[in-house]
């Protein structure tokens, strides 16, 4: 693999990365691997419509999610 540039090199070059983006909206991402969604495969959690791109994400989000709500406290925290 190459790179082409020197951007790698700065850690605040990837932090549009560095926090969960936007689950809902026009363009909804699945918050298990924040793929393009399927807005047919949902739920509704902390009064927000997720979605999801597959059946097995959504079932994996619903049985974890102490996890999304820890990536949700990490991004409040700074």
């Amino acid at each position: 693999m190459q790179y082409q540039g020197k951007g790698w090199l700065d850690p605040n070059s990837n932090e549009v990365y560095a926090k969960v983006p936007e689950l809902t909206g026009a363009h909804p991402v699945c918050p298990v691997c924040l793929m393009e969604a399927d807005d047919s495969i949902s739920t509704s959690y902390k009064g927000k419509t997720l979605y999801f791109c597959s059946k097995d994400h959504k079932e994996m989000f619903e049985k974890h999610t102490d996890v999304y709500d820890r990536f949700l406290a990490e991004d409040a925290a700074g």
